[in-house]
């Protein structure tokens, strides 16, 4: 099947929390997922926050989407975990969410919004961003595949992140 990436924009929220529940429905176990909500969404659409992208089939309905968080030096910053110093931490992107809808999986989504979103950053202007970091539980192996296979490696192994759920945080320089 072939899909369509782009930016993601305000109307499709509603179809973005859809596409997160359908999968996290599906998921095996659900603390593998960890949900954001709207104000989220909507504050990382495109700006200084971070930018989402999304998938689409051919009938144009929502198969995925991929957020990306510029946290700076924020309290959660996932660098923070690394002992990056703020310079670093300034020039850090968070590869954030992603969820593919169960129909859909199987066609390197999250692979191809990943590298999407990684040339993103590459042409912000508000850049240079350096490295990029990610969590993953470090059981779904479906997940960790898809940023190991895309130059991702393990920078840290079961750390407790988003009030206790273990992680791997997976890193890569741009």
């Amino acid at each position: 099947m072939d899909f369509r990436i782009r930016p993601a924009a305000a109307a499709d929220v509603p179809q973005i929390l859809a596409v997160m529940d359908r999968a996290r429905a599906a998921l095996p176990v659900p603390e593998w997922f960890v949900a954001d909500d709207a104000a989220y969404l909507h504050a990382h659409l495109d700006g200084p926050l971070g930018f989402c992208l999304v998938a689409e089939t051919p009938g144009r309905s929502l198969a995925a989407y991929f957020t990306v968080k510029l946290a700076g030096t924020a309290p959660d910053a996932l660098g923070r975990y690394l002992s990056l110093d703020d310079q670093a931490l300034r020039q850090t992107a968070q590869m954030d969410s992603c969820c593919v809808v169960p129909g859909c999986r199987g066609h390197s989504l999250e692979g191809r919004l990943l590298l999407e979103c990684e040339a993103r950053l590459r042409s912000r202007p508000d850049g240079p961003w350096r490295r990029c970091l990610a969590t993953v539980h470090p059981d779904n192996l479906a997940s960790l595949y898809s940023f190991l296979h895309r130059g991702y490696s393990i920078a840290a192994e079961d750390v407790l992140c988003y009030g206790g759920k273990r992680r791997h945080i997976l890193a890569k320089l741009l």
